[in-house]
C-alpha cells in the first residue's frame, strides 16, 4: 500500500529536483517514513521470523527481505544526502535533520509501544 504524501514545503520553487530534504519537516518525513514502513513490517509473517529462517534460505522469508532491503535502501538515502553535500556546515545541518527525523520516529515508536502496554 502507497501512502499519500502531503509535505509542505518551505521552498517557493516549483521544480522539486531543486529542493533538499531540509525543506520537509522532521515530523512530516518521520510520520512518511513510518507508515511507508509499517506497510513492510506487518506483511511479516511469524513463521518468518521463527529460527531466523532469513539467514539460512532468503526465500523462505521474503517478507523479512523486503523490509531489510527498505532498511537498507533508506540508508544508502540517508548518507547520499549527508556526502553530497557542498559544504561541511550543509553536512552538519543534514545530519542534525536526520537526528531530528529519528527522534520523531522514536516518539512515534514509544507512544505505539505505551498503548500496546496499556491494553489489558
Amino acid at each position: 500500500m502507497f501512502h499519500d504524501v502531503a509535505f509542505t514545503w518551505t521552498t517557493t520553487s516549483t521544480d522539486l529536483a531543486l529542493c533538499s530534504v531540509l525543506d520537509i519537516s522532521p515530523a512530516v518525513m518521520a510520520e512518511q517514513i513510518t507508515l511507508v514502513e509499517a506497510d513492510y513490517h506487518n506483511s511479516i509473517l511469524i513463521n518468518e521470523l521463527l529460527e531466523l529462517k532469513w539467514q539460512k534460505n532468503a526465500e523462505s522469508a521474503p517478507n523479512v527481505m523486503r523490509a531489510s532491503s527498505r532498511f537498507n535502501r533508506f540508508s544508502r538515502i540517508v548518507s547520499t544526502q549527508i556526502l553530497t553535500a557542498d559544504s561541511p556546515k550543509q553536512r552538519a545541518k543534514i545530519v542534525g535533520h536526520f537526528l531530528a527525523v529519528a527522534a520523531v520516529r522514536l516518539s512515534l515508536l514509544l507512544g505505539m509501544l505505551s498503548s500496546i502496554v496499556n491494553i489489558d
